[in-house]
């Protein structure tokens, strides 16, 4: 329930829906009926899918592409693992993304509560 996703609504759909510009005022209530009806089919089904750690394990390991995979996605799912008392698959995530050496220096603390359990 922390967990921010920072992610425009239009990139959680495949393909990515188009974005709403607005050229003049008598555009707006039509662009914001459009918004809402893409934020109620796609916002909402993924917040819900990310929402939960068992949630968050669940679309990782289905292989969603929703959420972008960057290296904080990851460290969301090691704590998803993690709160789900699935060590064993969270130092597996751990030794798979934050491996190489200067990626292990930058994430440190990460591997020094890791291996502080």
């Amino acid at each position: 329930p922390e967990v921010i996703q920072n992610l425009r609504l239009t990139m959680v759909t495949d393909p990515q829906m188009p974005e709403w510009y607005v050229a003049d005022v008598a555009q707006l209530a039509d662009a914001i009926g459009e918004i809402r009806e893409a934020f109620h089919d796609f916002g909402i089904p993924f917040l819900n899918d990310y929402s939960t750690a068992s949630g968050i394990i669940r679309q990782h390991e289905a292989g969603d592409t929703r959420a972008l995979r960057q290296q904080h996605y990851y460290v969301y799912v090691i704590a998803a693992y993690l709160l789900e008392g699935k060590a064993e698959a969270a130092h597996a995530l751990l030794h798979e993304k934050f491996a190489k050496p200067v990626i292990k220096r930058r994430f440190e603390s990460l591997w020094r509560n890791m291996n502080a359990e």
